[in-house]
Parts: structure tokens; sequence; C-alpha cells
């Protein structure tokens, strides 16, 4: 650490010149971290944090694990970046050990630099496979902050950006806690939500209909685990119409 550096300096430079998201920016007062390790960070004044939610679930393996700053240093002294139309070593053998671990034949990789640029292209490559528009996705869900996939979020989130983009159609999917179809057993939310999917698809025309995107279990607008049998149940669905 620069030894002038204090957590006032950080905090007063992040205040005057970064924007952070999500935010009303007058009201946040961000926390000035001076370093981190393992499953802890700790700000200037040395009290240390323990990082339960692991920055953004990102650092699962904990803060600052030597292999990886390692293989970071390795890398960067070899080769930074490359543009995507090259082939290098490092890039191949990432999408070999993803490629081990996809369902079926499904082993080209595609990379992109965040999770909204890749909802962007997979929707993207269901419009264009099915040559279909419409793509249905729930309320209570967040698929990033870019043009195409903040429609899709299904959060209040979306709301001061939503252009209401053209074949983005919203569902119920299921919601233990809180049940929006009345059920009283994970059973019944599971019947029941799926039977609403069914006519919502019925109700758009399933033949309109590119791509149903869902996040398994629903993050950051509140870590909502489905019934067991729903996910199944909606696979069957876009089996049975082609989506």
């Amino acid at each position: 650490m620069t030894p002038h550096v204090t957590g006032a300096t950080v905090k007063a430079a992040d205040r005057a010149h970064v924007f952070h998201s999500w935010s009303a920016q007058a009201l946040i007062d961000p926390l000035a971290v001076a370093g981190a390790e393992g499953s802890y960070f700790w700000d200037y004044d040395g009290n240390r944090f323990l990082d339960f939610s692991s920055q953004l679930v990102n650092t699962n393996i904990g803060h600052q694990h030597p292999k990886v700053v390692a293989a970071v240093q390795e890398q960067a002294a070899r080769l930074c970046t490359l543009a995507p139309g090259f082939a290098v070593d490092v890039r191949s053998e990432a999408a070999r050990l993803i490629a081990e671990r996809t369902p079926g034949d499904l082993d080209k990789i595609f990379f992109t630099n965040g999770g909204a640029e890749a909802v962007e292209n997979a929707v993207r490559m269901a419009r264009l496979h099915t040559g279909r528009q419409k793509v249905l996705s729930t309320y209570r869900s967040y698929h990033g902050a870019t043009a195409a996939a903040i429609n899709l979020t299904g959060d209040p989130r979306r709301w001061p950006s939503d252009t209401a983009s053209a074949g983005v159609v919203h569902f119920w999917g299921p919601f233990l806690y809180r049940s929006p179809f009345h059920a009283v057993t994970e059973a019944e939310e599971c019947e029941r939500a799926l039977a609403h999917l069914a006519d919502t698809l019925a109700f758009e025309g399933p033949q309109t209909v590119a791509a149903i995107i869902l996040e398994s279990v629903p993050g950051t607008a509140g870590i909502m685990t489905p019934p067991p049998g729903y996910l199944a149940g909606v696979r069957e669905l876009c089996d049975r119409y082609g989506i």
C-alpha cells in the first residue's frame, strides 16, 4: 500500500470521479478497501470484514489466491491480449475445459466480456436459428443492463430504461415464499407455475417464441430456488414447441 494513501483520499477520489451502478449517487458512501486475502477484506483503519458475498459471487475461491495470482502474472508477462480473429493456446484450453462440462455436442464456446453481453448474443443466436422474435423471461429476474438484457430483466431496475423492446414477454416464475399462484406446497407451485407458462405460450403463440431465458436460481432479485420438477417442465415445453 502506498504510504500517503488513506481511506479518506481513496473515498474522495471515488466520489469525485466514479459513477457507481444501480445507485443514487448522492446517497451512497462506498467503503474504501485497502486489501483482501482469502475470505476477508479490510479498510484503511485495519477493520477486517468477512466477505460472505464473494464480491459479486465471483471470488468464490477467495481473494488473491496464490495460484490465480501466479497464473495472471505468468500470462500477462507472455501475452496480455489477442484479437478474436487469432488462435491462442490458452483460449482454446479454456474452451476445451468448458466444453467438457456442457451437455451433448455443445462443444463450441463463444467468449464474451460479461453476462449481459452473453445474454445479448444468446438471444441473437436463438432468433437467428428459429426465425422467431419473441423471448420470454420471468418477473423477479435480472439479465443485465445492456439494451436487450435490461428489457428481459424482470425486476424494477429495468423501469427507467425499459423501452418495451419488441419481442420481450414477461411471465411469473415460481416463488415458494410468496406464491403468485396461491400454492401451499412445492408440488402445487410447480404445477401451477408450469400451467401459467403454458398458458402464456398459448396466448403469445408458441410458433413466435424463439427462447425462454431463466436464471436457474434467480440471484440479485432474491435467491428463489425453483420447486423440484419446474426446470424439467420448462425444458419439456421448449422441446414441445421447438423453443
